[in-house]
C-alpha cells in the first residue's frame, strides 16, 4: 500500500510540529562566513541575522504510516502521518527539519528506506553526493523575502547557502527551486539603471524605504490552469502552494520525488458545485528535478 500511495501522489500530511521533530535530532550548528554570503545581500546596510549551516543527525527513529482515506476534494486519497512511536503498519524514516533563515542537512544511509522533508512554501532542497554518500539539504530565506522585501535575491541566497554548506568534492545531483513548485514568485521591480525600485512607507515622519515587488506566475500555475481548463473549469485561481519532498531507497539506490498541493478555486459547468479555496493536487507526484 505504501508503494501504491507514493505512486499515486495523492495524500495529505499531518505531522508533529517542526520543533517536535527536532527532538529526534542531534543538531550541530556551524556559522557560515558572512563575507562569503555578503555579495547576495541587497544593499550594504542590509545583512542577514543567522547564516547557519545546521547538521542534523537522527538519534531516534521517526515512523510514518500511509492509509487510504476519504477526502472531500478528491477520491483515491492516501493520508500520511508521522509518529514518534512504532506501531503496526508504520515504517521508519529519515525526517529532515527546516530552520528559519538557515540551511539544514542530513546524510542518508541504510538505516531506513524512506526520507521526508517539508512542507515547503518558498524553501529550496538540494541533494549532493560524494564517494557514494548522499546528503539532503533544506534551505530557507524568510528574512530576505519578507523582512528585506528582496525576493529576487532569495533564491540566489539559498543557492549560496548550499555552496558554502556542501562538502569539498561534492556533486549536486538534484535541486528543487521555489519557482518549480510555487504558483507565483515575487520579484523586485527594477529601475532603468538596473537598481531596485523603492517607495516610502510610514506616516510621513519616520518613513521607511522599502523595495517594490510584483507577483509573477510560474509554469506550475499556468500548467495547472491549462489542465483545469481542459476539464471545462473556468475562473481558476491558486492562493497558496506547498511542496513535500520524499525519497525511497530500493536495492540500495535512493530515488527522490516531490508533490505539490495548493488552495485552489474555480467554477465548474452546469449543476456541479464550484470549488472555493479547496486544497487540491496542483502537481502530482513527480521526480525531483536533477541539477
Amino acid at each position: 500500500m505504501i508503494g501504491d500511495a507514493i505512486e499515486t501522489g495523492k495524500f495529505t500530511i499531518e505531522s508533529a510540529s517542526n520543533d517536535q521533530r527536532v527532538r529526534h535530532m542531534s543538531v550541530e550548528r556551524v556559522r557560515l562566513k558572512y563575507e562569503d554570503l555578503y555579495p547576495t545581500a541587497v544593499a550594504p546596510n542590509f545583512g542577514l541575522t543567522k547564516n547557519y549551516c545546521v547538521k542534523c543527525e537522527q538519534t531516534d527513529a521517526v515512523y510514518f504510516g500511509i492509509t487510504k482515506s476519504e477526502h472531500v476534494a478528491y477520491t483515491d486519497c492516501y493520508e500520511l502521518r508521522v509518529h514518534a512511536g512504532e506501531d503496526e503498519g508504520r515504517r521508519a524514516a529519515y525526517v529532515l527539519p527546516w530552520r528559519e533563515d538557515e540551511i539544514t542537512y542530513m546524510e542518508l544511509g541504510d538505516a531506513y528506506d524512506f526520507f521526508f522533508t517539508g512542507p515547503l512554501s518558498g524553501c529550496q532542497v538540494y541533494v549532493g553526493t560524494r564517494g557514494g554518500r548522499l546528503r539532503v539539504y533544506h534551505a530557507n530565506s524568510n528574512y530576505m523575502g519578507a523582512n528585506l522585501r528582496a525576493p529576487t535575491r532569495s533564491s540566489a541566497y539559498m543557492d549560496k547557502l548550499y555552496d558554502l554548506a556542501k562538502r569539498d568534492g561534492e556533486t549536486l545531483t538534484h535541486r528543487l527551486g521555489k519557482d518549480q513548485y510555487v504558483a507565483y514568485v515575487k520579484e523586485n521591480e527594477v529601475e532603468e539603471d538596473g537598481t531596485y525600485k523603492t517607495r516610502l512607507v510610514g506616516d510621513g515622519k519616520g518613513d521607511e524605504e522599502v523595495f517594490v515587488t510584483k507577483e509573477v506566475s510560474t509554469d506550475v500555475f499556468t500548467d495547472y490552469v491549462a489542465r483545469k481548463t481542459g476539464q471545462n473549469r473556468r475562473d481558476i485561481s491558486v492562493l497558496q502552494t506547498y511542496a513535500f519532498v520524499f525519497g525511497v531507497r530500493r536495492l540500495n539506490e535512493w530515488s527522490f520525488f516531490f508533490h505539490v498541493i495548493g488552495m485552489a478555486s474555480y467554477k465548474r459547468p452546469g449543476l456541479l458545485s464550484n470549488r472555493a479555496n479547496k486544497w487540491k493536487t496542483i502537481l502530482p507526484c513527480a521526480p525531483l528535478p536533477t541539477a
